[in-house]
């Protein structure tokens, strides 16, 4: 078994940069990449769901993952999505395509590894037969709600962690009791467990997940950096984060990627708020929620000591 293991900490689900015209902005690539860097990230999930990995085509996946780890020149190491559908033989051709993009490990969709009324031996079986036609590239997992949500068990979780082959889990099942089955399912692997519920991410946290993998990395990472490396020294300064960063939950979540991205120009970043996968608009409203996180971010940012400068 491998005894190579990620980095502990926040690994936020990287955004993606786009111009007004649809295409990629290399440019806001790199703007982003350094920000997730300068606020603490212990590593970079490129080519996820909030990159809109399922609206890029294969070029455009192998670029932008390239980018990526070219940018972060090994500061942080770097994981990416490499199955999307069809027969094992082809994902398992595209993981190692994206494995020569120089990534740390190719994430493996669940969901995509299985039809959704086949059974979880299926799953198993179809999973031994990409890490047959994989090896030895060191893979991920990731529980992605989109086609259909998969949730593995502890059991099969447990199995994939002790082949030695898996590094880094997104979790997403959005329980506290589920996630520690599964936290001890691997205790003894190289596979680590980034926690995607960022309500639960504390308690994930002091039962020995690995990290956070949180859509709101997006948004406040200095604070999810923070949390991961401060928990346990200031614990309730810690407990103050948790629920601050739990009241925000519903303002980050609503039109999320747009929210996102506006928080960010809002921020310094040179990004525009355009989507492939939504067209969904910000309302008066809407940018008053904004106004309200980002205060608040701000806030505590403050009462951390943690710097809000943007990257030049």
């Amino acid at each position: 078994m491998s005894t190579r293991t990620l980095a502990h900490g926040l690994w936020p689900v990287m955004l993606n940069a786009f111009h007004e015209d649809g295409s990629i902005d290399w440019p806001g690539v790199d703007a982003l990449t350094d920000w997730y860097i300068e606020r603490g990230s212990a590593g970079l999930f490129a080519c996820c769901g909030s990159s809109e990995m399922f609206h890029l085509d294969d070029v455009e996946r192998l670029a932008l993952v390239r980018r990526v780890v070219s940018r972060a020149g090994g500061s942080v190491p770097v994981v990416a999505t490499g199955t999307f559908g069809g027969p094992i033989e082809d994902q398992a051709g595209f993981v190692r395509q994206m494995a020569d993009m120089g990534v740390d490990a190719v994430v493996v969709i669940v969901c995509l590894m299985a039809e959704s009324g086949e059974d979880e031996e299926v799953l198993k079986q179809n999973m031994e037969r990409l890490l047959a036609l994989t090896d030895p590239v060191p893979l991920g997992l990731y529980e992605c709600p989109t086609p259909y949500h998969r949730k593995l068990s502890p059991e099969l979780f447990g199995h994939l962690g002790a082949t030695g082959r898996f590094l880094y889990h997104k979790d997403t099942v959005c329980d506290i009791d589920l996630l520690q089955l599964k936290i001890d399912a691997v205790r003894n692997t190289p596979l680590g467990v980034y926690n995607a519920h960022f309500e639960t991410g504390l308690a994930g946290l002091r039962y020995g997940a690995a990290g956070i993998s949180p859509v709101a990395g997006n948004v406040f990472p200095e604070l999810f950096a923070w949390l991961c490396s401060e928990y346990d020294d200031q614990p309730e300064a810690a407990e103050e984060v948790q629920r601050m960063m739990t009241s925000l939950a519903p303002v980050v979540n609503n039109k999320y990627l747009v929210t996102c991205k506006r928080y960010l120009q809002r921020i310094g970043l040179p990004i525009t708020t355009r989507c492939r996968s939504t067209d969904a608009r910000l309302t008066a409203f809407d940018e008053g929620l904004i106004d309200g996180l980002q205060t608040s971010v701000e806030r505590f940012g403050v009462a951390l000591g943690i710097s809000r400068t943007v990257p030049a």
